[in-house]
């Protein structure tokens, strides 16, 4: 399908559901302590967001009507292009294989328990962080979870709702045994459920002119840098780029070959 030609998607804006602005804020005000703590864990990458991602949304609207659910890949003239969990293991740095990750639907576990009403959000949660760290309280395995539920919430697994549910809160309970889970296979499914419930939408006509998508596009814009030789969108990313005088910097991720994101 070729966006430039079906005059039912022409008129299409598609969106990321994603602001690490709060990431960015938080490694800002960071002790050495909570860093080394953090840097033992399988989140320690997003340590080095020290700008907020920003997302190039017309790629992940090309990327959207190119989907082919039933094989997990994207179609370019005739060329299935997979998505798989290794592209979000790569891309992200985050590991394979190992328990498969439970989403809690209750608010449960120790990340919890220090919020006294039945939902909060992630201004609350930042505040909490800040707190912590502003008087010096070195309760720094709690710190530690706080941030990875932020990262959860805003970058891995980020929703459309104001209020933080359905995250991974149990798992959050010992931080030594987070390398123990799949954390790759659980983005990589979050991320295609979000492109089928999205895509979904649009062949049932429901959403016409915009649409967010709530997963992690950072994957999305990552693995079309990696594959670029075969996935030839990208070169609606390069004459964007050169038409309205935006960079791009690769540094994020184990291999640098991350995106810190699109800026001027």
């Amino acid at each position: 399908m070729d966006c430039t030609t079906n005059e039912d998607y022409k008129n299409l804006r598609v969106r990321a559901w994603s602001d690490t602005k709060a990431i960015v804020h938080i490694n800002g005000i960071f002790r050495e302590i909570d860093r080394q703590r953090i840097e033992c864990t399988p989140f320690k990458w997003c340590l080095q967001i020290n700008y907020p991602i920003e997302f190039f949304n017309p790629l992940f609207k090309e990327m959207l009507i190119r989907w082919v659910g039933r094989n997990d890949c994207f179609v370019l003239k005739q060329t299935l292009v997979p998505f798989t969990v290794a592209d979000v293991c790569i891309g992200l740095g985050l590991g394979v294989g190992g328990i498969d990750v439970t989403f809690d639907d209750e608010l449960v576990g120790v990340v919890c328990q220090g919020f006294c009403s039945n939902s909060f959000t992630v201004k609350d949660v930042i505040r909490r962080i800040e707190l912590l760290i502003e008087n010096n309280i070195m309760n720094v395995d709690y710190v530690c979870r706080l941030y990875i539920l932020l990262c959860f919430t805003v970058f891995y697994f980020p929703r459309h709702s104001k209020a933080i549910t359905n995250m991974p809160f149990t798992c959050l309970d010992n931080i030594d045994n987070l390398y123990q889970y799949n954390w790759a296979k659980a983005v990589h499914t979050y991320v295609v459920n979000s492109l089928e419930n999205a895509l979904r939408m649009l062949k049932q006509c429901v959403i016409k002119d915009s649409l967010s998508l709530s997963s992690n596009v950072a994957v999305l814009q990552v693995r079309n840098l990696m594959y670029h030789s075969h996935f030839m969108l990208l070169e609606i990313c390069l004459l964007y780029n050169y038409h309205f005088g935006y960079c791009m910097f690769i540094s994020f991720g184990p291999l640098n070959f991350g995106i810190n994101g699109w800026s001027k």
